[in-house]
């Protein structure tokens, strides 16, 4: 009871102080038909909207009946007959004048006591009595018809009770469902209840203009107005009929122009080419038809789908997206993979990592500011001058072997590849392959090739770098994946290299903080863990280890042994430390050497540190001795 005249008194506060709404909308079917319902008196049926998901049917139902002529009721979440009438009772009673009701409540406290009225037992005899004060005097509207709890189960009992407005209180009903498909399910019921359905289409431009009123920034609502047609280009090809997912494109967009540099904002054929982009992929993504692998992807899929054209029975989704777009080119780059992700997936808009982009586009591209690999690269966009330079500081490049970031290199690597297969450059691709196999050779030998992380971490090294996909023609994919294994090795080496530096720092540790031990050779939740997963023990002399780690303070002797058994758990010997087991067995041989050597105390002391992994090696090796 308390809840309801809550409700009632918020809702009588709210009423009292909005306007009369007046509809000037466009002539729709929903708008016409409701239009000629509105005018009934007590027609005897109720009216169904429904419509797919997300095309403002409450909202074009809301415009068309004001609230001065409406109670609106949500049937979301509710899951009884009787919270369906309170709901109905909630909505209704500020119509009701709040002095006929205040003294009702005292009337029927009088008679019925305050024991049962503090017990709750008067609410049914009040809502009965409310009930019959009711007057049809406006339409009834109920929305989220799908989302009560009834109607998995009680349809028929969910149903009664809206026919019971319509049958016995007269009352004007329209129900709003927001899934298109309850007609099939509501075919034998609907008939006693509803006399006409709606099917609600999306009102696009009327949606634009309320959607544009939301932007708060003057700056970014002027952009996006300027930019409507764009935009509702763009949507009247995506088939898309959900204004949700329209709201957001467009605010999507403004948030795009706030971080927008005013030299970028200038050229009008580069922003429209943006915006058909952006608005494309961000529908595809929120529409929930682009996943993040799809999306990072899309020119290689692409690509891939163009070599499998005579597949017609299997047309991919990535084939059917493209079709959609005949103005926007989605596969391309005016937007990078790595800005795409950042807005779209991860909505974070980082206003220096799209000016470095755009600044390499080929509409604000500076040749003496830019890589060379990647003004080759556009060959096809820039003008031939600007394309002879790039190739020449390319080349001149590789000869001076000045490239040594990897990604750069393998761009160089393919693009000269390109140049093999369509003539540019005169010789073979394997005679190709092996002059870049050189360049990586010589950046070892001088020591100039960046070593692999220690870490693990994820790389799309070998599929792309800064934000472009490697130009790799079915031709040129063995020569290229040879060139990248090449790297690879190199890389390792590079690695391994690092070694001895690691290896002296352990040995430091051992002796000085065998604490710090623990989290630089064992994975945790803390420290660096930076060697936890590579194989550098093997590198360190057995007697090295030992002497270092005995010579420490006695009391950090057992973090060395729980460091080395942690090192080893789940499996690791098997997997990335491997070539550790045969130091492992060196290093329990040595151990039980100089327990042999002790007596007493020393050698038990000894005894007490030997980490369990050593009974693991012995299990595993005792098949191979029977």
């Amino acid at each position: 009871m308390r809840n309801i005249l809550n409700r009632v008194m918020r809702r009588k506060s709210s009423d009292e102080e909005s306007a009369v709404k007046t509809y000037s909308g466009p002539n729709t079917p929903l708008a016409n038909y409701l239009a000629y319902y509105s005018n009934l008196k007590s027609p005897g049926y109720a009216v169904l909207i429904t419509g797919p998901w997300g095309v403002g049917k409450t909202y074009q139902v809301k415009q068309l009946i004001p609230d001065s002529e409406s109670y609106f009721v949500s049937l979301y979440g509710i899951d009884t007959v009787d919270g369906i009438h309170d709901a109905v009772l909630a909505s209704c009673l500020p119509s009701l004048n709040a002095s006929e009701y205040v003294s009702t409540i005292g009337e029927v406290g009088k008679a019925m006591g305050d024991k049962y009225a503090l017990a709750g037992f008067a609410n049914s005899v009040w809502n009965v009595f409310l009930r019959q004060r009711l007057k049809p005097d406006r339409t009834i509207i109920f929305d989220d018809l799908e989302r009560s709890s009834l109607w998995a189960n009680q349809k028929s009992e969910l149903l009664g009770a809206i026919n019971h407005y319509v049958e016995h209180r007269g009352f004007r009903v329209i129900v709003i469902c927001h899934d298109e498909r309850i007609a099939d399910q509501l075919a034998e019921l609907k008939e006693k209840t509803f006399g006409h359905t709606v099917m609600v289409e999306p009102q696009i431009h009327a949606a634009f203009e309320a959607f544009l009123t939301d932007i708060q920034d003057k700056v970014a609502q002027d952009f996006v107005t300027k930019r409507k047609s764009i935009i509702e280009e763009v949507w009247s090809q995506s088939e898309q009929s959900s204004l949700r997912i329209l709201k957001h494109v467009i605010n999507d967009v403004a948030r795009l122009r706030l971080i927008m540099k005013d030299r970028h904002l200038e050229n009008k054929d580069a922003i429209e080419h943006i915006i058909k982009f952006f608005c494309a992929l961000d529908i595809e993504v929120r529409a929930g038809n682009l996943t993040r692998d799809l999306l990072l992807n899309r020119m290689k899929l692409h690509i891939e789908e163009r070599m499998d054209r005579n597949n017609q029975d299997n047309i991919r989704p990535l084939s059917k997206i493209i079709s959609k777009y005949s103005s926007s080119d989605i596969t391309g780059s005016i937007l990078s993979d790595e800005i795409l992700e950042s807005t779209l997936i991860e909505g974070r808009f980082d206003s220096e990592m799209l000016a470095a982009w755009l600044d390499q586009t080929p509409y604000f591209i500076q040749a003496s500011d830019t890589p060379p690999w990647l003004i080759v690269m556009k060959f096809d966009e820039l003008d031939d001058e600007i394309i002879k330079e790039g190739i020449s500081r390319m080349q001149k490049q590789f000869d001076e072997r000045a490239v040594t970031e990897i990604g750069e290199f393998l761009h160089i690597a393919a693009l000269r590849l390109m140049m093999v297969e369509q003539g540019v450059i005169a010789h073979s691709m394997e005679e190709e392959t092996s002059l870049c196999t050189a360049y990586i050779d010589d950046l070892l030998a001088t020591k100039r090739m960046p070593p692999k992380p220690l870490e693990y971490s994820f790389e799309r090294l070998f599929e792309a770098y800064g934000g472009y996909g490697y130009w790799v023609s079915e031709v040129a994919r063995p020569h290229f994946r040879a060139i990248c294994e090449h790297v690879d090795q190199a890389r390792q080496q590079a690695l391994e290299a690092t070694y001895p530096s690691h290896a002296a720092e352990i040995l430091r540790q051992l002796k000085e903080d065998q604490a710090s031990i623990f989290k630089t050779i064992s994975p945790t939740n803390s420290g660096s863990n930076t060697l936890a997963h590579v194989p550098i023990l093997n590198h360190i002399p057995v007697n090295s280890f030992l002497d270092a780690w005995l010579s420490g303070p006695r009391s950090g002797w057992r973090q060395t042994t729980m460091a080395l058994d942690n090192r080893y758990e789940h499996g690791q010997l098997d997997r990335n430390l491997s070539t550790e087991r045969p130091w492992l067995i060196d290093l329990e041989r040595e151990m039980n050497a100089r327990i042999d050597k002790e007596t007493g105390l020393d050698a038990f002391r000894l005894k007490r540190i030997k980490p369990k992994i050593f009974s693991e090696l012995q299990e595993i090796e005792a098949p191979d001795q029977r």
